[in-house]
């Protein structure tokens, strides 16, 4: 066996010090340091801004899940109209309603008038009875929609404004190692010694630290899974000498050690150390904040290459090779074993993993249309415009046996014998619809917590330079695949729009031709289903967790062999923003996706943020393990996808306020519909009937005009406005380089503020005192 391995047992053989695992668990975990040593903070108390001392990160996360709660809560209160209004139709029988929800959705919207075909909505006041017709209350229906997604709106846009002054006021209540420090790249392929980039900066000011990024070939991969082995195999040997079992798994692991190393001579056949490969970059400290921006400002042009080309000589590496420098990232922020990869080597793997996820999102469409199309087939809802007998019944088909059973009503058929029995084939049918929609809401819950796992690790084999960068990728691939099985899968299944588009003939040939009674009695039942669930899962099932890992970690405690486990035991979970994240836009995408015409999900939307808060507060410190100090990048990326959420909002506002048989408006204005009659010779009627997807009717009436004028605003200002902003920008920056350098905070010398910085986080870039690198390194020194 390796010296290495033999130095581990070695190391770990004693028997392990549960005192030595306890403090272990407080170093790693979110606890506050004190003169009294390491303490929890308060639960209640503590607030986003004490929490950004792991990162303005995590204290955007916790502001933005908070903040989004009480929008969604005044989005829910503006909403109330059009949830009674709804509640107070009739529209849907007894059969549609299978949980009760499905009469706050707009297919229970109003009373039809047979004799007129009009449709009024009754409203209960005060013992009276209101009998107003439909098309005069479509303004407020519009216009309550409007005045939401207007608050939703605003809402982004302040966050968005606050969170650089929050990034701001972070980073100056919080003293980091990134303060002092720059990133240099642009080395040559030549050896670099840190001697030697010391002394090309240390004109600059005094430098604390120069730590070189190496091009590991990928060989540092081989290391951290031989660490990884060379701990498991620690345990085994440990576990043997204490009980006499698991040779075999010890041995087993030799093996696999054994072909590492082969693999490792392959990759290293020259058994290089790390201080003979080649530099890829330089993480320089400096002990005052004013000498490293007197630095950037120096080579503040170098952000650009046609201006690195000019690159003076004397602020060239050994007067040949032009350097970019810039602000350096915390150094628990960065992924090490990554940095030596070209952006196009990233962008392969990219496109590689993108034809992945396809491939998997196309297993979960199969999986879900199955239950979809198995649910359609057993669906009780039926047209029941014609009332049936129980004579005419026996005789009938099942749709005369489903509205008579549902218009006798559940109680009567559960409390009358001859009922239940004449009824028990409707009742077996309308359990197994029941059960179907919740195997249907609940099996998404599961297909995404799958797709949460392998998209990790997909995004983990891109190679990015950050963990923030990596985040930013999990969380777009995550949200996208819970986004297309939540709201879309659904809703393609059930729609039949052969004829009006050109699709294959196995495609789009559901049993709805539109948003109608029945539509929100299955698709829309089913979603109301999966966002109550939402509201639940995943958060509260970890909080309840709680109590049984505590009962279970007494009982892992005894079966610890080595102190490394038994220190890992105490250590805790990862705290994963990147999944909660993409959960969080998963919940409002579909809310807004959905609310026009099921406004309740709008406060299911609030109580699963408001749950989502406290619950991944209490994770975050009780029980989760200390993050990396994450920048406002993932952040960024949420503010910037979710103003898209509104699109999707108003698009589909328009079309289900659209259906006729449940939402009747006038045209917006005669002038309208002689300009059209004028220009084409046709009246809408004519132009109607030649539009398969009854588009232009839909946006030419009261129920959609005032959402299509608002969704061109807002396009056109998402494509332009923001455009022109970012080029406006750049323009500014090329202008001006000095406002890259950043200004001045203010702090103490690094050295003065040395025990500041190590309770915020890691306070060097030396791999070597990396913990999540350091058996790597020390397997790479030993080999």
């Amino acid at each position: 066996m390796k010296l290495f391995h033999t130095q581990i047992t070695a190391k770990d053989a004693k028997s392990p010090n549960l005192y030595e695992a306890i403090e272990y668990g407080k170093r790693s975990r979110v606890m506050d340091v004190s003169h009294e040593g390491y303490v929890k903070y308060h639960l209640w108390r503590t607030s986003a801004s004490e929490l950004g001392r792991f990162g303005v990160g995590i204290e955007l996360y916790f502001r933005f899940v908070k903040y989004m709660a009480v929008v969604l809560l005044v989005m829910s209160l503006i909403a109330i109209p059009n949830i009674f209004i709804n509640s107070a139709g009739n529209r849907m029988s007894l059969a549609d309603q299978k949980f009760g929800m499905e009469q706050t959705t707009l297919g229970n919207q109003g009373t039809v008038d047979n004799s007129t075909t009009t449709t009024y909505i009754d409203f209960q006041v005060v013992g009276n009875t209101y009998h107003v017709e439909q098309r005069n209350m479509v303004t407020i229906i519009v216009f309550t929609d409007l005045g939401y997604c207007v608050m939703f709106l605003i809402s982004l846009l302040w966050f968005k404004s606050r969170q650089g002054e929050v990034a701001e006021l972070n980073d100056l209540a919080n003293v980091t190692a990134a303060d002092y420090s720059i990133e240099v790249t642009g080395f040559p392929t030549e050896p670099v010694t840190e001697e030697e980039v010391r002394h090309h900066f240390q004109k600059y000011g005094k430098i604390v630290e120069v730590s070189l990024a190496r091009q590991f070939n990928n060989v540092i991969q081989h290391y951290k899974t031989k660490a990884k082995l060379g701990a498991k195999l620690s345990s085994a040997l440990a576990k043997w000498t204490a009980t006499g079992k698991g040779e075999q798994a010890a041995q087993k692991l030799m093996n696999r050690l054994n072909d590492i190393d082969h693999q490792i001579a392959r990759v290293n056949p020259k058994n290089l150390k790390i201080e003979q490969l080649n530099a890829d970059r330089a993480f320089i400290v400096f002990n005052k904040e004013e000498d490293r921006n007197s630095v950037l400002h120096k080579y503040r042009w170098s952000y650009w290459s046609l201006f690195r080309r000019c690159q003076r000589r004397h602020l060239r590496w050994r007067q040949q090779n032009p350097l970019t420098v810039k602000v350096a990232p915390e150094p628990s922020n960065i992924l090490w074993e990554n940095l030596e990869f070209s952006d196009s080597a990233r962008l392969k793997r990219r496109l590689l993993t993108a034809g992945v996820t396809l491939l998997l999102l196309c297993f979960s469409f199969v999986a879900i249309y199955a239950v979809d199309i198995a649910q359609t087939k057993l669906d009780t809802t039926s047209d029941c415009s014609q009332s049936y007998t129980r004579e005419e019944a026996a005789v009938g088909d099942a749709t005369a046996l489903a509205c008579y059973c549902s218009s006798i009503g559940l109680s009567r058929i559960f409390f009358s014998a001859s009922d239940s029995s004449f009824c028990s084939d409707y009742i077996s049918t309308l359990l197994v619809t029941a059960m179907l929609t919740v195997i249907s809401a609940v099996g998404v819950v599961v297909i995404n917590a799958i797709l949460k796992y392998i998209l990790r690790k997909l995004a983990s084999y891109e190679r990015h330079a950050s963990k923030t960068s990596q985040i930013r990728q999990v969380t777009l691939k995550v949200f996208f695949a819970q986004f297309l099985n939540t709201a879309l899968i659904v809703l393609l299944v059930n729609s039949n729009l052969r004829g009006k588009v050109s699709v294959p003939s196995d495609l789009l040939v559901g049993v709805h031709d539109d948003m109608d009674v029945q539509w929100y009695a299955t698709v829309g039942s089913s979603i109301l289903v999966t966002m109550f669930v939402n509201v639940f899962s995943p958060h509260c099932m970890q909080l309840a967790l709680i109590p049984f890992n505590k009962c279970m970690l007494k009982r892992k405690v005894k079966q610890q062999y080595t102190q490394r486990d038994l220190n890992a035991l105490f250590a805790g979970p990862e705290f994963d923003i990147a999944t909660r994240y993409a959960q969080i836009m998963n919940t409002i995408f579909v809310t807004m996706l959905y609310c026009s015409g099921l406004p309740i999900l709008l406060p299911f939307a609030a109580a699963s943020l408001t749950l989502v808060y406290w619950a991944d507060k209490i994770l975050f410190l009780r029980v989760c393990q200390r993050p990396p100090a994450y920048d406002e990048a993932a952040s960024s990326l949420v503010l910037s996808v979710l103003p898209f959420a509104i699109v999707f909002h108003l698009a589909f506002a328009i079309w289900m306020y659209g259906v006729g048989s449940l939402v009747q408006s006038d045209f917006v204005s005669q002038s309208i519909y002689d300009f059209v009659k004028t220009h084409t010779g046709q009246d809408l009627n004519t132009i109607a009937s030649q539009d398969n997807l009854g588009v232009v009717v839909r946006i030419l009436r009261w129920s959609g005009f005032p959402l299509f004028c608002a969704l061109c605003v807002l396009v056109v200002g998402l494509v332009f406005f923001d455009t022109i902003l970012q080029i406006l920008h750049k323009m500014l920056l090329c202008c001006n380089a000095s406002k890259i350098v950043p200004e001045a905070e203010g702090i103490g010398e690094y050295l003065h503020e040395l025990e500041n910085i190590k309770a915020n986080g890691l306070h060097t870039y030396d791999i070597r005192q990396n913990e999540s690198y350091r058996d790597s390194i020390r397997a790479f020194d030993i080999s």
